[in-house]
């Protein structure tokens, strides 16, 4: 096996780019939800062929040359991933850890939400940001419909790093002040929202069914003529007192 030397060496900053890269698809967090990575190193005894990882889109756009991605491997100190004799295959040093509930508690614990970034942010920009207060795991741009929202869930290696982040007072970026919090309270506001949410929609359907069920409520109208419209009788009667529907008028005359 080939492993990264882990004496002092001059990195460009492409090469630390890939080997980020390269470092976060075998990560504890990419890891945890991919399961095609996963799938593949459980069947070939923990490698992975550096060919296909090099049809991943964004190590694609670092560098699409063989050799110049395992020269930026072997400059890596971090001891995560080995390589093949034949330099064909890529494979994780540490063993993965248990995702427990305790593990994903930690994790959400280390794990920042913040808000408020210009929507046009690069991940660039935002790594330099937030690498300033620590080192990082992984960052995740939150995006609907494919366009950021100004929101990133970023990863920092312990949760006292993110603690500190998260005492700052006024953490600002470029001048403007970021809304900040760890997973476990993103979570947690997300659920009393969303419980709130579904609490008004359950109230206002038992008051339409009162409505309905009260007795006395619902009234007869006959002798219509059939070219009256029914909003006009609904117009009518709103002027005494609160009106749920009114039926469409039948050939008999007749709405409810």
């Amino acid at each position: 096996m080939v492993t990264a030397e882990v004496e002092k060496v001059d990195i460009t900053d492409s090469e630390q780019k890939i080997i980020d890269q390269v470092e976060y698809y075998f990560s504890d967090i990419n890891l945890r939800h991919d399961k095609f990575m996963k799938y593949q190193l459980r069947e070939n005894d923990g490698w992975f062929p550096l060919d296909k990882l090099m049809t991943f889109n964004k190590l694609k756009a670092l560098s699409t040359d063989k050799n110049v991605i395992l020269n930026a491997l072997k400059k890596s100190a971090n001891g995560l991933i080995e390589t093949s004799e034949c330099e064909t295959k890529l494979r994780r040093i540490k063993p993965l850890p248990e995702f427990t509930p305790e593990y994903t508690k930690q994790l959400n614990l280390r794990t920042l939400h913040l808000k408020g970034f210009p929507k046009d942010s690069t991940f660039e920009q935002l790594k330099t940001f937030c690498s300033e207060y620590g080192e990082i795991d992984s960052i995740e741009m939150r995006r609907r419909d494919g366009n950021f929202k100004g929101c990133i869930m970023v990863v920092f290696k312990d949760r006292e790093t993110a603690d500190k982040v998260l005492a700052i007072d006024g953490l600002k970026y470029n001048d403007i002040e970021l809304l900040k919090e760890n997973k476990e309270r993103y979570f947690e506001r997300k659920r009393i929202f969303l419980e709130s949410i579904r609490n008004k929609k359950k109230n206002k359907k038992q008051s339409a069914e009162a409505v309905i069920k009260t007795e006395g409520a619902i009234m007869k109208i006959t002798d219509l003529s059939t070219e009256t419209k029914y909003i006009q009788i609904k117009n009518e009667l709103s002027k005494h007192s609160k009106v749920a529907f009114v039926t469409a008028i039948g050939e008999s005359g007749q709405c409810m």
